[in-house]
């Protein structure tokens, strides 16, 4: 049996760049992002918990803290992600809602969110710190997903809770199989295997683990528009072996002419999105009724800092 940790040929330099580089365009794009971020909000509202501090992990322009916020108005938010740029543009969100309540007088109640750039895979945060790990579409930019699930199981408060969504094994199927592979270089990032989240919260020490999926298609016009909406979100090919140099013209056509093949019935080209959700508690740490009611009164990224984490 393989015991070797999993990973995922990711370039995550290449993902920063790339997300870096896509921050003010990202929102207009992000059609699917955002209907996803939405159905992950409606499965939390069935979590009967009120979280104090909250991660947003891989929060990209605010979206989901957003939601987060509305949804738990009282709570302490941290957004975190490894794309500097999407932070600011979440950041100047958050300075234009104010500046608008501010004008209506009307008090935020919800001002408190905190913006850390950094990787998931290892965050600077205290064992046990967070009552809720929310991550909508971005675990996929992991490099090492036992790291990360490792990551989410220490920092979590004892019976926190992890949500998340990712996309599964099926995503852009159509345009995975209308590249020609002799040369056996990858042209569309490759996705985790929902059997294998499962496997990763466990061994991480969270309990009761639930992962299912639903597959999302959305219809283009040309499939060239597919290309333009996966760069304008930054989600281009950032795979570690992927072709190093610009595949030329002829190259391109001929994975157009295979595209033609999937093409439905309406004179539109599918792009398929299995959209994995999961979810899971971090177990008791039989602690004291004292302790259980302790609560975070305010954050302060100082005292949640790990100065001992290398």
């Amino acid at each position: 049996m393989d015991n070797s940790p999993k990973q995922n040929k990711i370039d995550k330099s290449a993902v920063q760049f790339g997300f870096n580089k896509a921050a003010t365009s990202y929102d207009k794009a992000a059609f699917l992002q955002l209907e996803i971020n939405n159905r992950l909000i409606e499965r939390l509202q069935w979590i009967k918990q009120t979280p104090n501090l909250i991660l947003d992990l891989g929060s990209g322009t605010g979206v989901g803290s957003q939601a987060l916020r509305k949804l738990y108005p009282k709570a302490t938010l941290v957004a975190v992600d490894l794309a500097e740029e999407m932070l600011k543009v979440a950041r100047d969100k958050e300075k234009n809602n104010q500046g608008l309540f501010n004008k209506l007088n009307i008090l935020n109640q919800s001002q408190n969110v905190n913006y850390v750039c950094t990787d998931a895979e290892k965050l600077p945060f205290k064992n046990g710190s967070f009552d809720l790990i929310f991550s909508n579409l971005s675990i996929q930019w992991c490099e090492n997903y036992q790291a990360l699930f490792s990551e989410f199981g220490r920092i979590l408060k004892a019976g926190g809770f992890l949500q998340f969504s990712t996309f599964g094994i099926d995503t852009l199927k159509e345009l995975r199989l209308s590249w020609d592979n002799k040369t056996h270089q990858n042209h569309v990032n490759e996705f985790v295997d929902l059997h294998d989240l499962g496997d990763f919260m466990l061994s991480a020490g969270l309990k009761d683990p639930i992962v299912d999926a639903e597959f999302i298609t959305i219809e283009y016009t040309q499939v060239k528009d597919l290309i333009i909406d996966l760069k304008k979100i930054g989600a281009q090919n950032h795979l570690s072996d992927r072709p190093k140099a610009l595949f030329g013209k002829n190259k391109f056509k001929k994975m157009l002419e295979n595209y033609e093949q999937f093409k439905l019935n309406n004179n539109k080209y599918p792009a398929t999105y299995e959209v994995v959700y999961g979810h899971a508690w971090a177990k008791d740490l039989n602690l004291t009724s004292a302790d259980k009611n302790t609560q975070f009164v305010q954050f302060n990224p100082a005292s949640l800092a790990n100065k001992n984490k290398p």
